[in-house]
């Protein structure tokens, strides 16, 4: 991870993250950095106690001492005993954003800094808007949930948006290296829990917004307002330059931010009347081509990638190339020179007779969309091994179940991340909704997943096309409060070496 410490007075911190401190603040005392976890902090660093939904930074206060921790913000009174200076203010979670921002110098300040939302297609879109503003001329960085990348090095990212003291260390990595952009995801998530707080954005892009993290909001109109709250309050209350938003015009969402004031508005949608949309549109196995139409005139593209989805992403991408001021021809070559992302729709190239194909799809909508593009590409039967992660709103498992059903031939009910949930129970949700609407050839349950994928591949035929769907980049499975290591990739190719080595005649194996 990038780190780059110094040391600032306290006071001064405070100051230049404007934030107003409820209690005085103690004198003489500087710091070097500012934590909110204690597993990571240093001696000498500030440690911010927040409270979260499961874990409250106060109880933490004592083993910061502990640590070397040089002062606290807390929200409430401490206790008097603690070894430290504590300086309260009203709202920890906003105030570590901030806070972290401005140690860094507010890195975001010397960026083109890009935020892309939605339920499905950030991480694709982030990646190919990085691409579009590559080709031209500005060097980019990527936060994503896929890891960040800075100048071709990779750094590990926990979460969709990293925490306020990662995100604003790598947003200063990438603007001490002299990189022009970054464009990061965004996740509802990051917006209620003020991870944005200085951030300084230019420019938002929108996606979609269906119905998830209903575990997290309390309703479909709540997640939506979280959504919508990143472009009102981060882009065009806070946005510096002239900030834009790239809507997606095919999403009640996106309409409805359309007449969002102090914002330019770059609307898209495969709608004929949107200033940039799609036609002559045509999908093959691992490329699409389409017009790309826009105010700046049409011009023909050849994506690399698989899923017709994938249009909608290309001209999200495009619309952010065109409020960046790029020319449409860069545009295009962003587009095309863009391989996709680890673990979306990706071949497994494993020499079986049948194709397998990774997804990281495990919302009801990437689920339809890449169960239809399956059912498309598939010559013979389509196979699906599939579940839902544990945590996660529970309503959703029943309609991804019904969702496979109606499209797979067979289907494999197994484990995706189930925490601290009982697999078996997150199974029957599931199958609950397979019910309904059963594959010709029903659906089996094997909770553990490597065993499942191995289900799927010895039932298939030459010709057929197996989903794996859920797991996408990721090379772990969380069970319990367990990381264990899980690659499905390798998983495939272990099969394929066994599946080899059983076909060849005695005498080849004595060689």
């Amino acid at each position: 991870e990038p780190s780059l410490n110094k040391v600032l007075a306290l006071g001064e911190l405070l100051r230049l993250a404007d934030v107003r401190p409820a209690s005085p603040i103690p004198d003489g005392l500087a710091v070097t950095g500012v934590m909110e976890s204690t597993a990571e902090l240093e001696p000498g660093n500030l440690f911010v106690a927040r409270r979260g939904k499961i874990h409250d930074g106060h109880r933490f206060l004592a083993e910061a001492a502990r640590r070397g921790a040089r002062a606290a913000v807390v929200e409430r009174e401490p206790d008097p005993s603690l070894p430290i200076p504590c300086v309260r203010v009203e709202n920890s979670r906003e105030a570590l954003g901030k806070l972290c921002a401005a140690y860094h110098g507010f890195p975001s300040r010397k960026l083109l800094l890009v935020g892309v939302t939605g339920t499905d297609g950030k991480t694709t879109t982030t990646h190919l808007t990085a691409s579009v503003l590559r080709a031209g001329g500005r060097t980019t960085a990527i936060i994503s949930s896929v890891g960040s990348q800075i100048d071709g090095d990779h750094y590990n990212t926990p979460n969709t948006t990293p925490p306020p003291p990662l995100l604003q260390r790598l947003l200063a990595e990438a603007a001490a290296r002299g990189n022009a952009a970054v464009v990061m995801e965004v996740s509802s998530h990051a917006v209620v829990q003020h991870r944005l707080e200085g951030c300084s954005f230019q420019g938002g892009v929108l996606t979609n917004v269906a119905a998830d993290h209903l575990e997290i909001h309390a309703s479909l109109k709540e997640y939506r307002a979280a959504k919508k709250r990143f472009f009102q309050h981060y882009v065009a209350e806070k946005g510096i330059g002239q900030p834009w938003q790239a809507i997606n015009m095919d999403d009640p969402t996106g309409r409805s931010l359309r007449s969002l004031k102090g914002v330019q508005t770059y609307p898209y949608g495969l709608g004929t009347n949107c200033p940039v949309r799609a036609d002559d549109i045509s999908a093959a196995k691992k490329n699409i081509t389409f017009r790309l139409v826009t105010p700046q005139g049409a011009v023909k593209v050849r994506l690399s990638l698989t899923g017709g989805y994938n249009v909608l992403n290309a001209l999200a991408a495009a619309s952010a190339g065109l409020a960046c001021g790029i020319p449409l021809e860069r545009i295009r070559e962003g587009l095309e020179s863009f391989r996709g992302v680890p673990g979306r729709f990706a071949f497994v190239e494993c020499g079986l007779p049948f194709e397998v194909v990774i997804d990281y799809a495990h919302t009801p909508q990437a689920v339809g969309a890449v169960m239809e593009e399956g059912r498309r590409l598939a010559g013979g039967r389509l196979l699906v091994v599939f579940s839902a992660p544990g945590g996660r709103w529970v309503q959703k498992r029943a309609e991804m179940g019904r969702l496979v059903g109606e499209r797979a031939d067979f289907a494999v009910v197994t484990t995706d991340n189930p925490g601290d949930e009982d697999p078996e129970a997150i199974a029957r949700e599931i199958a609950r909704g397979l019910k309904r609407r059963q594959p010709p050839e029903g659906f089996t349950i094997e909770l553990d997943r490597a065993r499942a994928v191995e289900t799927a591949l010895a039932a298939a035929k030459p010709g057929d096309l197996i989903l794996l769907l859920g797991k996408g980049h990721e090379e772990y499975q969380l069970i319990g409060n367990q990381r264990i290591p899980f690659s499905e990739r390798e998983t495939v190719l272990r099969y394929a070496q066994g599946r080899q080595r059983r076909a060849l005649p005695e005498t080849a194996l004595k060689e």
